[in-house]
């Protein structure tokens, strides 16, 4: 059984999968409790973190991933070894899974981005506050602005207290964003397939009436392939 860690700025991920995919979903409170799931179970394990994450000595090994490793795709980034392990995951996912097609993934995470795959070789993106970090620096940068959650957005677009003020212009700004950039990336390349995926995924899964493939879980996914890929070193 193949495992694969994701690490987010908000989340960890376990993720199990095994000949016939995904089986199973974890997700621990914090990191000891994490390794303390990883040493419980043996298996290939693979691991994306955009933390500053350390390690501990553990029986199972713990493969980080990075743009050493063999990919499922060709780039034409000029720095892979600054791409986020977030990126390559989502590059690989989009890779296996829709290689004859020009795809965009755009991650609705703490940042947002959105990452151009032509034809399985990776081009480039564009990174952004996500929804939560639009919020967060209202909030923060400002005296008395409170902080607000996606659950503060009323019904209609006019805000009638100050979090829901807040909140429909974190979530305005986010969908009028994602609007331009599909809007842009379609002029280029018509038949551009885009995926929607991250954890705010859900609240954005149909801007501007475009057609969107939604999946919550395509990192991981994509994780797991590099994993594959790699079965050999592993």
């Amino acid at each position: 059984m193949n495992r694969v860690i994701d690490i987010g700025n908000t989340r960890i991920k376990v993720a199990y999968f095994g000949k016939e995919g995904l089986i199973k979903l974890n997700y621990p409170d914090n990191e000891a409790s994490l390794w303390e799931e990883i040493e419980a179970k043996e298996g290939p394990c693979i691991l994306s973190t955009v933390r500053k994450t350390k390690v501990p000595a553990l029986k199972n090994k713990v493969f980080e991933l990075n743009s050493r490793l063999s990919l499922p795709f060709k780039s034409e980034y000029k720095s892979m070894e600054t791409l986020g392990q977030d990126r390559i995951g989502l590059a690989a996912a989009a890779a296996i899974q829709f290689p004859e097609k020009d795809v965009l993934v755009i991650d609705a995470g703490t940042c947002s981005t959105y990452d151009l795959i032509t034809k399985s070789v990776y081009q480039g993106g564009i990174i952004s506050p996500g929804f939560q970090m639009r919020a967060r620096a209202m909030h923060e940068l400002t005296g008395k602005l409170p902080m607000t959650q996606a659950e503060d957005l009323p019904q209609g677009f006019l805000g009638r207290t100050t979090k829901e003020c807040i909140a429909l212009g974190a979530y305005g700004s986010f969908s009028w964003e994602m609007d331009f950039w599909i809007k842009s990336f379609l002029e280029q390349y018509p038949e551009l397939f885009i995926v929607l995926t991250g954890g705010d995924a859900i609240r954005f899964e149909n801007p501007s009436n475009y057609s969107i493939f939604a999946d919550p879980n395509f990192l991981v996914k994509g994780l797991n392939e590099i994993l594959k890929y790699n079965a050999s070193a592993f």
